[in-house]
């Protein structure tokens, strides 16, 4: 039996260090086990968030890198799946069982790794890929890929029980992979380990964190499946929030994006499965973002026919005005403001600067602030080769 004074004490420091939330409640459980203490010693250890050190907490001699720093080191923002799945990055993507969530997913890693688009709409950049896989059996998996027809040469592991960071690590310095799918985490993190914190508590999401952060250092894209809490009897809708999750809160703060997949309450008779998906959180995707999808029973493709909000663009159209946006600056040896480009492109201005961002964070244009006239910072955008007077330097 651990001392509970001392479980106490590490679970209150962690609280202090942000490792916990502040709402979060003690349990009895976990300090019978001694994790608090443990995950502090971990926290203490590794205070940036894995084995390499680093950050300043618990670190007293190395020098905090400053903003600055960390802007000349980035990297432009790199789909995998335009508008879907960037590089470097964690995606969650929760559904209930018999969404489909598998089927998309097998999608996904064949077009990734033929290089063709995917559900009709979204390009993509062709990259190896390994999709582990401890929701289905190897026959089931088999099954479904003979039915989907997958013809391509992504790896399958079929064996992983529960999530091993040490051989996802080591795979990915022996593979070099480009994108990386987990099937699912409520078996790998939950189920698989009977000896973790359960999944309704904080905790759960730690090891998303590091996940998180691992991704992000090697450039590869993890994409992560998760099933949703029981469903209310009196729940009146399919539709999917970020509370839906199953599991802790914690599972949505740690990724850096979270979809939904839900099927659509109303079905158009004699037609294939009407479903949504939705961007129920995002740092790339735009909140509330959300696409019309079809799914066929006969061979388990999903196809984006749309979107569900009518005031929206598709992704092809968004694609579209980006090409047509990169076509107005080339040789135009002058910047554009937000204004211009809803003019030239005959669009809403949430459309112009959502396009113009886009590709301001895929380094495709730069952007310069314009002298204050007071309120809301004015900018304009020009092609990377585009340089301004000396008195107003081209942003980087």
């Amino acid at each position: 039996m651990r001392d509970q004074g001392d479980e106490r004490t590490s679970f209150q420091t962690l609280i202090d260090m942000g490792k916990l939330p502040a709402d979060a409640l003690l349990s009895p459980s976990k300090m019978k086990e001694g994790f608090y203490s443990k995950t502090l010693q971990h926290a203490l250890q590794f205070p940036s968030g894995d084995s390499s050190g680093g950050g300043c907490q618990g670190d007293v001699q190395k020098v905090p890198q400053s903003a600055q720093q960390l802007l000349k080191t980035r990297e432009a923002t790199d789909w995998i799946v335009d508008q879907f799945i960037p590089r470097g990055r964690l995606i969650l993507l929760a559904g209930a069982s018999g969404s489909g969530k598998s089927s998309l997913l097998y999608g996904l890693a064949e077009a990734v790794s033929n290089g063709s688009d995917f559900m009709g709409q979204l390009t993509t950049k062709k990259g190896k890929v390994c999709f582990i896989q401890s929701d289905e059996s190897p026959e089931n998996a088999a099954d479904k890929l003979k039915v989907m027809g997958i013809n391509s040469e992504f790896h399958l592991i079929t064996d992983w029980s529960s999530f091993n960071e040490d051989k996802l690590r080591a795979l990915q310095e022996q593979e070099h992979y480009d994108l990386i799918v987990l099937d699912s985490l409520t078996t790998l993190l939950g189920a698989g380990r009977p000896d973790g914190p359960s999944m309704n508590d904080a905790e759960f999401g730690f090891d998303l964190y590091p996940l998180n952060q691992w991704a992000s250092e090697h450039r590869v894209a993890v994409v992560l499946s998760a099933h949703l809490r029981k469903q209310s009897k009196d729940s009146t809708t399919n539709a999917i929030t970020l509370d839906c999750v199953f599991g802790a809160a914690s599972q949505g703060w740690a990724a850096s994006e979270v979809w939904g997949l839900w099927r659509l309450d109303q079905q158009q008779p004699d037609q294939n499965i009407q479903m949504q998906l939705q961007c129920l959180k995002g740092r790339t995707c735009a909140d509330g973002t959300a696409w019309n999808v079809e799914g066929s029973d006969e061979d388990f493709s999903f196809l984006l026919t749309g979107v569900a909000n009518e005031a929206d663009v598709t992704p092809k159209q968004r694609r579209q005005f980006a090409e047509q946006v990169l076509a107005l600056m080339a040789g135009s040896e002058r910047e554009w403001t937000v204004e211009d480009i809803q003019r030239e492109l005959s669009c809403a201005e949430r459309h112009a600067y959502r396009v113009l961002k886009g590709l301001f964070v895929e380094d495709k244009i730069t952007r310069r602030t314009l002298p204050s006239t007071g309120g809301r910072p004015k900018y304009v955008y020009a092609e990377r080769t585009f340089c301004t007077s000396p008195t107003h330097p081209q942003a980087a």
